[in-house]
């Protein structure tokens, strides 16, 4: 980042083209180090990445980068991992806060962690080809519509899963029993989910049925979920229960629920 700093001195007062053009070939041969275990390309005011396609083209020779974070910059496409050899030992990407529509990423052998929030994706990203054995996947404050599972189902061991402030409704009951908890259940390891401020919030109807039906998920009292801002309190499996909704400040929706309890008959997961 210093080096970046210096050359952003030097040509302040030239074309922002041809600064940008002189500083990607000069900065990109500094990081082709097998050395370099973390990368930030934190932007500056006047440079902002609008690429990766220079980096993702190095991922063989990035042996040892363990974190990636290209977080708040410009980049509208992210390719990873094109080959088995591209960042073997890489855990942690970060690209977050940028204008992401499009994610192609593969292999990635060592990846643990995904944050792609604040970005425009309209869809999950397909990560069916990741082999990494990934525990946090992070997508809030996109413009994603539904949950598509098939995309991440690979991840059988994901611990976080952050989908809120998206475009995710749900019409019926049906799509919550067929769809939501039935897969949601496939993630034996799953410790927090995170799906408030969607669409579907304003349903009061759907949103007392979710939380009934997410409270009947393996383990559901170890899990932290969140759904409309509300957490899902722990009750213990098999036996009659009480939930209580409490809204957070600042949150008027199903106001009728908030002094209420409403009793669950639960069962023991299967």
């Amino acid at each position: 980042i210093k080096q970046q700093m210096l050359y952003e001195q030097n040509f302040q007062n030239k074309n922002k083209k041809a600064f940008y053009e002189h500083f990607s070939q000069v900065y990109f041969d500094k990081v082709k180090n097998e050395k370099l275990m973390e990368l930030k390309l934190t932007p500056l005011e006047s440079f902002l990445l609008t690429d990766i396609d220079d980096l993702s083209s190095e991922g063989s020779t990035l042996k040892k980068l363990i974190t990636l974070n290209i977080s708040e910059n410009l980049l509208r496409k992210i390719t990873l991992g094109t080959k088995e050899s591209d960042f073997p030992s890489l855990r942690t990407f970060k690209a977050s806060t940028n204008r992401i529509e499009e994610v192609n990423i593969s292999n990635l052998k060592s990846l643990k962690e995904i944050d792609l929030s604040n970005n425009n994706l309209r869809s999950i990203p397909d990560f069916s080809n990741v082999k990494g054995d990934v525990k946090v996947l992070i997508l809030s404050s996109n413009k994603i519509t539904e949950i598509k599972f098939d995309h991440f189902l690979n991840f059988a061991n994901l611990k976080k899963f952050k989908i809120s402030n998206n475009l995710i409704d749900f019409k019926n009951e049906d799509i919550i029993d067929k769809e939501i908890c039935v897969n949601f259940n496939e993630f034996r390891e799953i410790r927090s989910i995170r799906m408030e401020e969607n669409p579907y919030c304003k349903n009061e109807a759907i949103i007392s049925y979710l939380f009934q039906q997410m409270s009947l998920l393996r383990n559901s009292e170890k899990k932290e979920i969140k759904l409309n801002g509300i957490p899902l309190s722990p009750i213990p499996p098999g036996q009659v229960g009480k939930l209580r909704i409490n809204i957070e400040p600042g949150i008027d929706r199903l106001s009728k629920h908030s002094s209420e309890e409403i009793n669950l008959k639960l069962q023991s997961s299967k």
